[in-house]
């Protein structure tokens, strides 16, 4: 096509089409919010201009082209329709490759909008060979008509695909309008492309917001349960050791004021408290080390069999000081497993001990059993002592909870023992778990993984 085309004197009908590109640049600037909008704004514009056509887009490959919207109305429109049903195909999504079709191929390599007096070669390259029988009918019905076929480029400078556009009056002339009625086009699709990536972006930034918001709510919920649970602490440590404190002052008092036949009995409560005192100060610095201390952890190999029957025969005195038995019984296929040595002899000690403590006729056992089928280690205690009531289940391993039966209260004890155990126990990955019953004694398990990942 020579440029020397487009330089004879515009005529009356490119003159109406060029007024009507300018006016349709206005509605495609209001519709570039959607892909949708743009087709739909393209529609009506393709009827102002009285002219019919459609809208081709390249695949990323660039080598097929789909229609994706087509504009034929009235008879025609209805012509095509009952061709399509007639044949099976749809002319909205009709895919083509490029190089079958001379003047696509051409506006594609040359990016530069084409003039054919004669669009029905179109439609005989574009439509697949089964087709032929059909071909003279459709084009007697499309006519031989004139076609400008021009590119949709986008502001990248890439070809995105080719606006079409058919008519009788159609002239050489009407080059440089419908070339600018094509930009307007593919500005508006860019537009709505921008558009939609921009409300996608909205939408995550507003979802990344709401995560955001909802943990930073959990974080100060969180927040706001330590404060609580920070101040309940200091009351509660303030209690404790405020009891043992004051009853040092008491009796510091009568052992240098009171009677001094009382001197021994005096003193022996002193002890009493001061060992009190000194315990409770080493559970809750224990309790403090473990808070603090997990991402330090060393763990290394323990023989648990070893531990259990050491830490019995330890307290061997302490039972039959009260006429219990103490026994132990082990598992000769218990595995060596990952843990903290120290640790675990405090879990132990501090059950053994506990359930001598409330047992006042029986027995107390202690035994190591492996489950194979979840391959964890069911490390028990049992005693025969008076039990521990239902309702004080749930909270026996809160912090500085010694049950609500007050004739516990000759038992010494901090209300942390338990709290320290259970602590232990989860950073050691296992699980603790207590049965009891009233009068009739407790057990409680302690179920440690085999292997403990490192």
């Amino acid at each position: 096509m020579k440029d020397d085309t487009f330089q004879s004197p515009l005529t009356g009908r490119s003159i109406e089409l060029l007024q009507a590109t300018n006016d349709a640049a206005a509605v495609f600037q209001r519709s570039a919010h959607s892909e949708t909008a743009v087709f739909r704004a393209y529609q009506e514009q393709m009827a102002a201009l009285k002219l019919r056509g459609g809208l081709s887009f390249l695949n990323d490959s660039g080598d097929t082209l789909t229609v994706r919207v087509v504009n034929y109305s009235g008879r025609i429109g209805q012509i095509l329709k009952r061709f399509e049903s007639l044949v099976g195909l749809s002319t909205e999504n009709f895919s083509f490759n490029v190089n079958d079709v001379d003047v696509y191929r051409k506006v594609i390599e040359t990016r530069q909008t084409q003039y054919i007096p004669d669009s029905s070669v179109v439609i005989v390259q574009m439509l697949p060979p089964r087709l032929a029988p059909y071909l003279n009918r459709l084009v007697t019905t499309f006519g031989m008509h004139p076609g400008i076929y021009a590119p949709l480029i986008d502001p990248d400078g890439r070809v995105r695909g080719v606006l079409n556009m058919v008519d009788p009056h159609l002239t050489a002339q009407d080059v440089p309008a419908l070339t600018a009625f094509a930009n307007q086009i593919a500005v508006a699709l860019d537009n709505a492309r921008l558009f939609e990536e921009i409300r996608r972006y909205a939408d995550e930034l507003e979802r990344r917001v709401a995560v955001r918001t909802q943990e930073l709510a959990a974080a100060n919920e969180r927040l706001t349960e330590l404060d609580e649970l920070k101040s309940q602490l200091i009351s509660n440590v303030s209690h404790e050791l405020r009891t043992p404190i004051t009853t040092l002052e008491l009796y510091l008092d009568l052992f240098k004021h009171g009677n001094s036949e009382k001197r021994d009995h005096y003193l022996k409560i002193i002890e009493e408290q001061s060992h009190r005192l000194k315990t409770l100060v080493e559970d809750i610095l224990d309790l403090s080390r473990l808070e603090a201390g997990r991402d330090k952890l060393q763990f290394g190999p323990v023989q648990l069999n070893d531990v259990v029957e050491q830490i019995v025969t330890m307290q061997q005195a302490r039972a039959e000081a009260k006429g219990l038995e103490l026994r132990f019984i082990a598992d000769e296929r218990l595995p060596v497993i990952q843990g903290i040595r120290s640790q675990l002899v405090q879990v132990i000690t501090n059950l053994v001990v506990n359930s001598i403590s409330y047992t006042e006729s029986g027995y107390v056992q202690a035994s190591v059993q492996l489950n194979e089928d979840d391959r964890r280690i069911d490390l028990c205690v049992i005693d025969t002592g008076k039990g521990i009531d239902s309702a004080d289940l749930p909270y026996i391993f809160d912090r500085f909870y010694r049950g609500k039966d007050n004739k516990q209260g000759h038992i010494p004890g901090t209300g942390l023992g338990l709290a320290i155990v259970k602590e232990i126990v989860e950073i050691h990955s296992g699980e603790i778990v207590v049965n009891s019953e009233l009068g009739r004694g407790t057990t409680f398990h302690i179920l440690l993984p085999v292997t403990q990942e490192r």
